[in-house]
């Protein structure tokens, strides 16, 4: 029996002989509702702990996404907070108080909703960044509220979702993204 099936059979974490390592922080309180340990290529584990239905990284990251210093960040890259993608619209950093270090404000715009929202943290702080892909697609046919496509690179078929505004027929061209698992058509030509 595996750690995971033994940990999802009981919610006494104290049953199971899975301990986070040094560093890695114990996230929130409440039911336990499943523990799970993966084993990861590079010899790491990853300790996976749901609560409230919720899943929680635990001494890993956001999948599709990778970590970096708020102090690296420039205007017009992206970042993930929440299980989203945003778009960096703006930076300000403040100098350091006689009691603290510099702070950063990020004002961000999600990729997907275009909805506004504001971060700030410490410069040294780790921010999720999401891993994006972007290319180009030949429109096959448009059906109800998805576009389908063909990629230009690999010739695989694409089910976009369909955007206000744009110039969507059969034999047009397109250019999409794809962050965290979700698509979106950024233009057409």
């Amino acid at each position: 029996m595996s750690v995971c099936q033994a940990a999802e059979r009981t919610t006494e974490p104290s049953s199971v002989n899975a301990k986070p390592g040094p560093g890695i922080p114990v996230l929130g309180s409440g039911p336990l509702l499943s523990l799970c340990v993966s084993h990861v290529s590079d010899g790491l584990h990853t300790i996976i702990i749901r609560r409230s239905n919720r899943l929680q990284f635990v001494g890993d990251q956001m999948p599709g996404t990778t970590r970096v210093e708020i102090r690296t960040l420039k205007v017009g890259r992206y970042v993930a907070i929440d299980e989203s993608a945003f778009k960096i619209l703006s930076i300000s950093k403040s100098k350091p108080g006689k009691h603290g270090s510099a702070k950063a404000r990020l004002e961000l715009e999600d990729l997907f909703t275009k909805q506004k929202r504001s971060h700030v943290g410490t410069v040294t702080d780790n921010i999720q960044v999401p891993l994006l892909e972007k290319g180009s697609a030949i429109i096959t046919h448009v059906q109800g509220n998805e576009v389908h496509a063909m990629d230009n690179k690999t010739y695989s078929n694409l089910i976009l979702p369909t955007e206000e505004g744009l110039n969507l027929e059969p034999g047009g061209e397109i250019q999409w993204v794809e962050a965290m698992g979700r698509y979106k058509i950024t233009r057409d030509h």
